[in-house]
């Protein structure tokens, strides 16, 4: 099984041996064959090949992965992506109904994957399809709305111009304190302002 995955700071990495790091304008800091782990309960058998970075905003990153044969710039490319990955799913589990399952059946499991696969891909396509400006999340939002109800209404409401927001008279500054008068034996003081 071949994967990708980031190493914290703290893992420990024997380097075997360093590998040449290819292009001049490359942000790879180290491209090597390690062996993980510094005991023997957890030290790994089989060498890894570890890939030290920084992104487009000086973030550092170290990668371990079995793939000897790719180039680290694509290797970098596929951790990258992996994220949009994570961005779809957390999309699915916030707006299909996904966080939850109705059983844990193998084919169930894989049936509600399916059918919110099928939801996405219909509310996409109806996004794509009307060339709206309107979030995939507001396209399914009004499905939902319209399911039981003419497909004109629902047009109506895609590309329905939203009123107009009333302008407000905006507050000037921090409300006014007034002045208190004095009593005898009372004493007025200001709240003391909360550190955040």
């Amino acid at each position: 099984i071949d994967f990708v995955i980031r190493l914290a700071n703290h893992h420990y990495a024997e380097v075997q041996s360093e590998r040449p790091r290819t292009g001049e304008q490359s942000s790879v800091v180290r491209d090597a064959v390690v062996i993980l782990g510094n005991q023997p309960k957890t030290k790994m058998k089989t060498p890894l090949r570890l890939i030290e970075f920084y992104d487009d905003q000086d973030r550092f990153y170290r990668i371990a992965t079995t793939k000897h044969d790719l180039p680290a710039e694509e290797l970098m490319d596929v951790y990258r992506n992996r994220w949009l990955i994570e961005l779809f799913f957390k999309w699915l589990k916030q707006h299909l109904k996904f966080a939850k399952l109705y059983s844990y059946q193998p084919d169930a499991v894989w049936n509600h994957i399916y059918l919110a696969l099928v939801g996405y891909g219909l509310s996409y396509l109806v996004k794509r399809e009307l060339d709206t400006t309107h979030s995939t999340w507001d396209i399914l939002r009004l499905i939902r709305l319209y399911a039981t109800k003419r497909w004109s209404a629902f047009l109506k409401e895609v590309h329905r111009i939203p009123n107009a927001c009333k302008v407000t008279k905006r507050k000037t500054g921090p409300p006014k304190l007034q002045e208190a008068t004095e009593t005898p034996g009372v004493q007025i003081q200001q709240p003391k302002k909360r550190k955040r």
